[in-house]
């Protein structure tokens, strides 16, 4: 990271006690110590991204903690609205992404995938499309059948190939899976020299 700084999480499901716990097995293995590190954890018992008292309570946090990463899990938890709403929905993106800006603060956004999605991972997203269109960067994980629901490491997955779409792969782009074996992910192999025409 080129800035570090900084974190602020709502993990609107758990508890602070088990958020610390999760916490502290994150920095176990790295031999870290959980207190000294800059982590600040949202514990107001809610936190709604579609009521301007909440907007107005995190721009306030932000401004004081200045953090480099804002995280919020899960979106199912961070509003009262109709997710299949594209206006409700676009408008709750709109000011997460006034956050980001106001804020000099990246925005990492947890949500969860519709049962029995099919198609490309960011169009089988719950909700409306639009979650999917105001995302910078994406990272999907699946559950294999037959496999854990604790990954011990992520992996690549094979580049995808071009499609009508007009998508092309660039050695910037990766594609993870989750992995049992312990993998360096590698990143895609560049595109092919376009044929003449």
């Amino acid at each position: 990271m080129r800035d570090p700084g900084p974190v602020l999480l709502y993990l609107a499901e758990d508890a602070p006690g088990v958020v610390k716990q999760r916490l502290a097995g994150l920095c176990a293995p790295r031999g870290l110590e959980l207190d000294p590190l800059p982590i600040h954890v949202v514990t107001a018992p809610s936190l709604r991204l579609d009521l301007p008292l909440d907007q107005r309570r995190l721009h306030k946090t932000l401004a004081a903690l200045r953090p480099r990463l804002l995280v919020l899990d899960p979106f199912v938890r961070l509003h009262r609205i109709d997710e299949n709403s594209a206006a409700e929905v676009s408008a709750v993106l709109a000011f997460l992404r006034e956050v980001q800006r106001a804020h000099d603060t990246a925005v990492l956004v947890v949500h969860h995938a519709r049962k029995n999605a099919s198609g490309s991972a960011g169009q089988g997203l719950r909700g409306s499309g639009d979650f999917h269109a105001w995302t910078d960067s994406a990272l999907y994980v699946r559950r294999r059948r037959g496999t854990s629901s604790s990954p011990s490491s992520i992996a690549p997955l094979p580049p995808r190939t071009p499609s009508s779409s007009g998508w092309s792969p660039s050695a910037t782009h990766r594609r993870l899976r989750i992995s049992s074996s312990r993998v360096t992910p590698k990143p895609s192999p560049p595109p092919s020299p376009a044929a003449p025409t």
